[in-house]
């Protein structure tokens, strides 16, 4: 072997030396930090979506579909809110006191209010229309009624006139509060089923076979 061919043949394992470095060196660093992105970005894309499952939003006690049930979620909202609130040491000593009750119709299926008493100081009775407010929607705290010292309690079912000032909070003028939840410009009336009609011979059967009657 000549030295022209030894030259060459160091000249060509230098250049593909260089060639692999310079091509696989620097692609393996990078794929492995490519690789370590790529893992990051989904443990935390991971994490992201586990912690936004585990958020439950604060549940509406108006959406509950038993009226009882919510009936009682709503009381109980409107008792931790005036306890957060400058009513609660009016509510605490008596001078006002509220109730819930189903509202009419069959089935009955909103939530009225009556309010007794007084309300003292010229914040604390805004803050007790921002908690009603908070729930006065159809078939939840639609209406509310302050009645006379002495009302209440009261039994399930609205009141009609003559017992205080309505507000109609969840309906908007010219509509009412009607059951059902429902605002219309007028409730309808629904009469009660009528009681059966006796046959229309009944009583010429009945004479007919009573003793002492002539045929």
């Amino acid at each position: 072997m000549n030295f022209s061919t030894i030259r060459s043949t160091t000249t060509f394992l230098i250049l593909w030396s260089l060639v692999m470095l310079a091509g696989c060196g620097p692609r393996t660093e990078n794929g492995n930090a490519n690789a370590s992105n790529n893992a990051n970005t989904t443990t935390n894309t991971t994490a992201d979506n586990a912690n936004a499952s585990s958020i439950t939003p604060l549940a509406d006690p108006c959406n509950e579909g038993n009226i009882n049930d919510r009936l009682a979620k709503v009381d109980q909202k409107i008792k931790d809110k005036i306890k957060n609130s400058s009513l609660n040491d009016q509510y605490i000593g008596g001078t006002f006191k509220y109730q819930l009750v189903i509202g009419p119709g069959t089935p009955g299926n909103s939530i009225d209010m009556f309010v007794e008493g007084a309300i003292t100081g010229k914040d604390q009775f805004p803050d007790f229309v921002g908690i009603v407010k908070t729930f006065a929607k159809a078939k939840c705290t639609q209406k509310v009624t302050f009645v006379k010292s002495g009302t209440l309690p009261v039994k399930q079912g609205s009141m009609t006139g003559g017992v205080g000032f309505d507000w109609v909070s969840g309906c908007d003028y010219p509509n009412v509060a009607c059951p059902g939840g429902e605002c219309l410009p007028a409730c309808t009336t629904v009469n009660p089923t009528p009681p059966p009609v006796p046959p229309a011979n009944s009583n010429s059967s009945h004479n007919s076979n009573t003793p002492g009657n002539k045929p």
